[in-house]
């Protein structure tokens, strides 16, 4: 084995040969990128052994889902997990959002240029299907306006109403895709 040194454990310049300062923000961007699925709504697979167990802690990976729990013998299963965010988590995600801020801009502005595709559209059509139901319920009260447990109360009820806002958001779909289709040759 070879002689480890004290170099072996400094951290690398991501960018060398320059300046200390510019060296520290592009790590520091390196660092603060997010990466993989940052989904909310995400799935966990889990055996029901709970975490006390010393074996597998009662999570496992998705890629075991279906097979059996080598410690207690039950079937592995995925739990999706779709839990609503805290106050918290709200100004965390805001402050999170801020600092991306003026990248989400660029992808914006790259968007705009293009034609969005059949999933964006679909996309599009269910966001306007939701405001429609939720301006109906709210008897026309803009949403800024409502209090936080207002807004939380009828997005829990949009989530109920996932049938008619589908419908809805099937007839909303062929005028989203006229609208795009004049917008692009405008």
């Amino acid at each position: 084995m070879a002689k480890v040194s004290f170099k072996d454990f400094t951290p690398v310049n991501y960018m060398p040969g320059e300046d200390e300062l510019i060296n520290r923000q592009a790590k520091k961007r390196k660092m603060d990128t997010p990466t993989g699925n940052t989904n909310e709504a995400a799935q966990k697979a889990s055996c029901g052994c709970g975490s006390d167990c010393g074996h597998c802690g009662g999570e496992h990976g998705m890629d075991e889902v279906g097979k059996k729990c080598g410690c207690c013998g039950n079937e592995i299963k995925a739990v999706n997990v779709d839990e609503a965010l805290s106050m918290a988590q709200r100004r965390q995600k805001a402050r999170t959002m801020k600092k991306y801020q003026s990248r989400l801009k660029v992808g914006q502005k790259k968007a705009r240029a293009k034609i969005a595709s059949s999933k964006v559209l679909a996309k599009r059509a269910r966001k306007a299907a939701r405001r429609a139901m939720a301006k109906k319920l709210t008897q026309g009260i803009a949403k800024r306006d409502l209090t936080p447990s207002r807004k939380k109360e009828i997005e829990a009820r949009l989530d109920k109403m996932k049938g008619r806002v589908n419908r809805m958001a099937k007839k909303l779909l062929p005028t989203l895709r006229r609208s795009e289709m004049g917008k692009k040759r405008g």
